[in-house]
């Protein structure tokens, strides 16, 4: 739902007019060769007139399947859909007829899926496979102005299988380097990634509103569809400057509350705490910390970094400041210590958020 709204959005921000909960009723062409619609607000229940240069009815698909005289032959079809109805292996209610595509009931409706459902079909009747079509993770593209590519579960449909406590979204609002240069709006560009909260944090689903989602979708389904998790998307080093480079610096949490907004040409979102090393360590985690913690200024680099706390923060390395080279230093999000940052680190560090940047080293 949200990711369909913010489609909408963006169509209507641009001169598209949607009439929603609105059936049209009749059509009647006028003596100047144009089209007047007349249509019902189901909310209101009033009629409104609009007049068109053309009118393009989207009717909808329904299977032929009548014609066929499936039941002569004594295969299954759906009382309500006329599809027909098959198992895991495609077979219908007789065991020598298979069907596959459109026609089948609960099938996504997808040329992709027919070609490789046939493909599959093909070589368990006469290859001696045994390999099943897999329904499950299928990405696929809605080709809006504004392309929408989505593959696994929707933040929805994850919610009510496993229950909100225990489903995890990140999610990020980008610019594209392509609208920076145009100067075009990209208010509505956004990704999410749906993923199950307990370690290791398998990924449901992701959700991909922005320039290209196809391509970029494309690729990070198969990393779904092998039981990729959170943590070793977190270690996939993006491609810069690309927008599926988005996908892999996702670290706001929609249960944080933070500002999902992506700031600078780092690429970070704001509320988000970023340092890297150049002789000590190989690089540092970067983590999410409060909003309220961003109270410092452009000031002095260390009475920045106090000013964002009443106290310095604590970083989980080694009082001596030399970790092994390679190690991992992640950076905390409780301010308990009172000793300088400078103590713990000998290499320089770089915070930033939104307009505010600063620079520290021992």
């Amino acid at each position: 739902q949200q990711m369909s709204s913010m489609v909408i959005e963006h169509m209507a921000s641009h001169g598209t007019r949607f009439l929603r909960g609105c059936a049209p009723s009749r059509v009647r062409r006028l003596p100047d060769g144009q089209l007047q619609v007349t249509w019902e607000d189901s909310t209101t229940g009033k009629e409104d007139t609009g007049t068109f240069d053309t009118v393009l009815w989207a009717i909808g698909r329904v299977p032929d399947t009548r014609s066929l005289n499936l039941e002569k032959a004594g295969v299954d079809t759906s009382p309500d859909t006329q599809k027909i109805l098959v198992d895991s292996r495609e077979a219908t209610s007789v065991p020598h007829i298979y069907a596959i595509g459109d026609v089948v009931e609960g099938r996504p409706e997808l040329t992709p899926i027919a070609i490789m459902a046939g493909r599959l079909l093909v070589q368990r009747l006469f290859g001696g496979s045994s390999d099943l079509m897999d329904y499950d993770n299928v990405p696929t593209t809605v080709f809006t102005p504004l392309e929408y590519g989505c593959v696994g579960l929707s933040e929805e449909e994850a919610v009510a299988r496993h229950g909100q406590e225990h489903v995890e979204v990140y999610h990020a609002h980008y610019k594209p380097l392509e609208f920076t240069v145009a100067g075009r709006d990209a208010s509505q560009c956004y990704v999410k990634m749906v993923c199950l909260r307990e370690p290791p944090q398998l990924v449901l689903g992701l959700h991909f509103l922005g320039p290209n989602a196809g391509e970029v979708t494309q690729g990070f389904a198969l990393g779904i569809k092998c039981g990729a998790s959170y943590a070793q998307v977190m270690r996939t080093v993006g491609i810069h400057p690309t927008c599926s480079e988005e996908v892999v610096k996702l670290r706001i949490s929609k249960r944080s509350g933070l500002d999902p907004t992506v700031t600078g040409c780092c690429g970070m979102a704001a509320g988000q705490v970023w340092g890297a090393s150049t002789l000590s360590w190989s690089a540092c985690e970067m983590v999410s910390v409060e909003r309220k913690c961003w109270t410092g200024g452009p000031c002095a680099p260390q009475g920045w970094l106090r000013g964002l706390s009443t106290s310095p923060l604590h970083l989980s390395a080694s009082a001596a400041g030399h970790p092994p080279p390679g190690s991992w230093c992640q950076m905390m999000t409780t301010w308990v210590e009172t000793y300088p940052v400078g103590t713990h680190v000998r290499a320089p560090w770089h915070f930033c958020n939104a307009n505010k940047e600063g620079t520290f080293s021992e």
